[in-house]
């Protein structure tokens, strides 16, 4: 039924009418004029005429040409508003696009949600920009015919075949965040659950929060102990890739589960790290968490060192993200530094080890800083060899910018503190787990840390932890040759 009128949106039947135009990121000046659109055909008008009028006055020619170039000028915004819908209303049944401005309103096609075969969320990095949208790609067999879409949605529609078609809507097209949400929600809710991609469920819905470390914070302070979500024993993800076998602990942004290789060529055990995708805070947020897991990824993939944790898979599943790792049996170092049996004299050796790790990152090209060198970062074996497990906050050395303070207090220097770590950082990080390790407690923070030991071993630490970076050691090498010295003797 025809309709002359914009209809209203009513969320307690799920009725929703939402903003959309696909031109208003890819023509700005357009979508002024969209925005006063009788203004701009009436202001055309009148400069049309009184050149004319000029023309005609003044220079006794035909002002046709002038007018004639005028009316193609014209043209074209108006084609473009016709072709492009710049609503979307949502039913329970589907998605009916609609169009409208002051001069005309007219109803277009209706998606229906059993149409869907496939909804995902698609990045295209070919433009010097990313442009992110929705892609929807419906079953045109049975009663649901090609026809049925109208000649309206020609721009955003790419054929995939015969028996099948697939809209392109933009995700910047929407003109408020509550709408875009809205239309997450309804896809979400509506559209075969079969047809929905892992990208798209697990886009969360937009707005804003203060910083992105206050809304890591409120989503672990909220639900970290919440039974909910932890993943149960026995479960399989990845499309049945791993078995979960059982938690084995959580901390700082993640929980880590004992897990089993299901694949064809591995039924070995590994370690599943778990990262629950923030669901507050806009696309922008979502995407900022994903970074930084691959960043961390694409890290452990790069490195090739037995003493450093390998990294096997990286995938995304219900709302969260999974970095497989191998599974390494051992005692965590805080827990031995704690221990009344825990042997002092074992101290050297393991920090000649640890200075081998250092070395190994701080050698690459650009170098790789940890930022979180730390006991609880590091494992030892019971054939008594450390591994360094975490890469959560390392990166490469490779510019100037500020990084986010991040790290454990009582083992960040001062200039990690003002956000520009170096390698000299992971230094003043091996002095205070060294510190820890003798003296079974947290080193103070910001402070030069001299352990009650031998007093050349205490001078070792003493000069890593000093907070000024000209009187700490320059490199780790400098300090495994004093620490291979005092072994020997």
């Amino acid at each position: 039924m025809a309709r002359f009128t914009l209809p209203q949106s009513d969320p307690e039947n799920e009725h929703f009418v939402l903003h959309y135009n696909a031109y208003r990121e890819v023509f700005s000046a357009y979508s002024i004029i969209e925005k006063h659109y009788l203004h701009f055909i009436y202001g055309v008008c009148a400069i049309i005429g009184l050149l004319g009028f000029l023309m005609w006055l003044v220079l006794q020619i035909s002002p046709l040409p002038f007018v004639i170039a005028f009316v193609v000028l014209l043209a074209i915004p108006t084609a473009l508003d016709i072709v492009s819908p710049t609503h979307l209303e949502i039913t329970k049944e589907g998605i009916r696009f609609l169009y409208s401005n002051p001069l005309w309103y007219h109803t277009g096609p209706v998606v229906q949600w059993n149409s869907i075969k496939r909804a995902a969320f698609n990045e295209d990095f070919k433009r010097e920009r990313r442009t992110s949208f929705f892609t929807l790609t419906l079953d045109t067999t049975g009663d649901y015919r090609h026809s049925n879409l109208s000649w309206t949605l020609l721009p955003m529609i790419k054929s995939d075949g015969v028996n099948e078609v697939t809209l392109q809507l933009l995700e910047k097209g929407f003109f408020q965040t509550a709408d875009r949400a809205q239309f997450l929600r309804s896809l979400q809710k509506h559209a075969p659950a079969q047809s929905l991609s892992t990208e798209l469920l697990v886009l969360k819905a937009f707005g804003k929060v203060p910083t992105y470390t206050a809304l890591w914070l409120d989503e672990f302070s909220h639900h970290r102990g919440d039974d909910s979500l932890t993943v149960p024993d026995g479960v399989y993800l990845a499309d049945g890739q791993y078995q979960v076998l059982n938690r084995l602990g959580a901390g700082g942004q993640s929980v880590v589960y004992e897990a089993k290789m299901l694949k064809p060529d591995s039924l070995e055990p590994c370690v599943l790290k778990e990262f629950v995708l923030p669901s507050r805070g806009g696309y922008e947020i979502s995407e900022r968490a994903l970074d930084n897991i691959q960043r961390e990824y694409a890290l452990l993939k790069s490195v090739d060192n037995q003493d450093i944790v390998k990294a096997f898979d990286l995938f995304v599943e219900g709302g969260r993200a999974y970095l497989v790792m191998e599974r390494i049996l051992g005692a965590n170092m805080r827990t031995l530094g704690f221990r009344d049996d825990f042997d002092k004299s074992d101290v050297v050796p393991l920090a000649i080890q640890m200075s081998d790790i250092l070395a190994y990152l701080h050698s690459r090209v650009p170098p790789i800083v940890h930022c979180d060198f730390t006991p609880d970062n590091l494992l030892l074996t019971p054939s008594k060899r450390i591994k360094l497990i975490d890469f959560n906050i390392a990166f490469s050395l490779e510019s100037n910018n500020t990084k986010t303070v991040a790290g454990k207090h009582a083992y960040i220097p001062p200039e990690q503190f003002r956000g520009k770590p170096t390698v000299q950082s992971d230094i003043y990080s091996f002095g205070a787990t060294l510190y820890f390790l003798l003296m079974g407690k947290e080193p103070e923070p910001i402070t030069r840390s001299v352990p009650e030991c031998d007093d050349r071993l205490a001078g070792i630490i003493g000069r890593c932890t000093e907070p000024m970076e000209s009187m700490r050691y320059p490199t780790i090498e400098l300090v495994k040759q004093d620490l291979l010295q005092l072994s020997r003797e």
